[in-house]
């Protein structure tokens, strides 16, 4: 019997959960899990008793039982049968089922001909009604090659598309240029393909394996092109130098230095003496878990917070720092479990924003409409949240603050959320009046953190809107941080950074880093 479980072929690309599972392929929780039940899918590997990751080629079989069904008429017994004699390849797959579509196509033909649709039935599909003559539009500017009044199914597919973008505000000039670019780079694959292509492989008459191989080139083109949209999107979307958190996941902004020189470190000394005389003070693992998460140490933090939890389990910041730690040790799965768990049972604000946060970076590497619905998950979230705590001042100040920061790096990437300038100045003037006389060690850090970032996320607006006190800002936030990167980044006169030839070679390591 072929191995189903989801770890039987080597994976190129991470395993998913079942919520991403439902989201890329539209199929409900239940009916996934009854599929598993008449074995359409291979075994899912379970990390714990009630969570479970799934093999990515799960999303295509799922996508290939309902062609099986909708255009073969299969019943789930004869799926289950191919599937298992293919090992559940959905490349052994697609191509068993072309060649059941080849032999049953002559006699679909020769009774009813293929299926059709005429220009009225297309323009019955297509709301709001297009304009009068907007199809014979789109045939004469080559955008839909069919004869006149007969539509192939791809056809119609292709029309209802354009009429979607046409009322998103594309012209149809734009999608002319993108079609032409899509015409050159087919043309440039199957020209590959072709001189790739050995006869001798290919026994005479052999069109079963002809078809696999088209099928595997249309699969390859497809994901390819959809990775390298998602990777162009992202380099596009995403301000490199305006990213707080590096790639070692530790706060690049301020400087290690801008905290040190305040006693953190000797302070997490005092603390942890402290705690092996009393291992359970509340309030000394409190402060242990808020000075790690100043200094970005997330393997210590995410040990404090479960002990904090151990003690007292609904404590709201032990959690939201828990989760925060997991994301930044990989464990962004669980982050995103745990914090839907403890909202179904009791809503709060803190844990809702972190929710936000954790979608948004949990969606990132995948595909271009998962990490906009996620941010639009992310911008509920927050909203919420923020509504909540409109009374509170401190904790109001904390969320706004990072919705901002988040919004200005990697939680807005098509800059439709950007914080104002009015709203940043606003934000950056509270901190400022806020006096540290009375505080705490810890609470004066803290504070400090947040005013050197209210005043760093007020540059970086100054700077995109090219504000005249972006300089006079810029130098204020190298007083306060003197080793941080905007000391590093050489500026010209306008406020800009400047641009090198040799540019590496000046970079501090903290710039390196972005």
């Amino acid at each position: 019997m072929p191995d189903r479980s989801a770890g039987a072929a080597t994976q190129t690309v991470p395993p998913i959960s079942m919520g991403v599972l439902m989201q890329r392929s539209g199929v409900a929780r239940q009916t996934i899990h009854f599929y598993l039940r008449k074995g359409l899918l291979p075994r899912p590997r379970r990390t714990s008793r009630t969570y479970a990751l799934y093999s990515p080629e799960t999303v295509d079989l799922l996508d290939i039982v309902k062609e099986c069904q909708t255009e073969l008429r299969l019943s789930l017994d004869e799926i289950v049968k191919i599937f298992a004699h293919a090992n559940y390849d959905p490349r052994q797959i697609r191509g068993e089922l072309e060649l059941r579509k080849a032999a049953a196509r002559p006699a679909q033909e020769t009774s009813s001909g293929p299926r059709v649709f005429t220009a009225e039935e297309m323009l019955a599909s297509l709301e709001p009604a297009p304009p009068a003559g907007w199809i014979e539009e789109l045939r004469r500017q080559g955008l839909v090659r069919s004869r006149a009044d007969k539509y192939s199914p791809e056809s119609a597919e292709l029309v209802r598309a354009i009429w979607e973008l046409c009322q998103l505000g594309l012209k149809l000039d734009d999608l002319k240029t993108i079609s032409k670019r899509i015409e050159e780079q087919t043309e440039a694959e199957l020209s590959v393909f072709r001189h790739a292509l050995d006869p001798k492989r290919l026994l005479k008459g052999d069109y079963g394996s002809a078809i696999r191989l088209l099928n595997a080139l249309d699969q390859f083109a497809h994901w390819n092109r959809k990775t390298a949209l998602r990777h162009q999107f992202s380099s596009k979307a995403y301000r490199s130098a305006d990213i707080f958190v590096g790639p070692n996941e530790k706060h690049v902004f301020p400087s290690e230095t801008f905290l040190a020189k305040r006693g953190l470190n000797r302070e997490i000394d005092r603390l942890l003496n402290h705690l092996d005389q009393n291992p359970d003070d509340k309030k000394s693992l409190r402060d242990l878990a808020r000075a790690y998460y100043l200094r970005s140490d997330w393997l210590n933090l995410h040990g404090v917070s479960e002990r904090i939890l151990q003690i007292d389990p609904l404590n709201v910041r032990a959690t939201a720092d828990l989760t925060r730690a997991m994301y930044y040790l990989g464990r962004i799965n669980d982050a995103v479990n745990l914090l839907e768990q403890r909202l179904r049972t009791g809503s709060d604000p803190l844990l809702k924003f972190r929710l936000g946060q954790c979608l948004v970076l949990r969606a990132k590497h995948g595909g271009i409409a998962e990490l906009l619905s996620a941010v639009m998950r992310k911008q509920q979230l927050a909203a919420e949240a923020l509504r909540e705590v409109r009374d509170q001042g401190s904790i109001r100040r904390w969320i706004s603050l990072d919705v901002a920061l988040d919004n200005l790096s990697v939680s807005d990437p098509l800059q439709l959320n950007q914080p104002s300038v009015e709203e940043l100045e606003t934000l950056h003037q509270e901190y400022q009046s806020i006096s540290d006389k009375g505080l705490s060690p810890l609470s004066k850090m803290s504070l400090a953190m947040g005013r050197i970032l209210a005043a760093y996320a007020l540059f970086l607006v100054y700077r995109r809107h090219r504000h005249p006190k972006a300089e006079q800002l810029r130098r204020k936030i190298i007083q306060m941080d003197p080793h941080g990167v905007l000391a590093a980044r050489p500026v010209q006169a306008s406020g800009q950074p400047a641009a090198s030839g040799n540019s590496n070679a000046r970079r501090s390591a903290a710039e390196q880093a972005w």
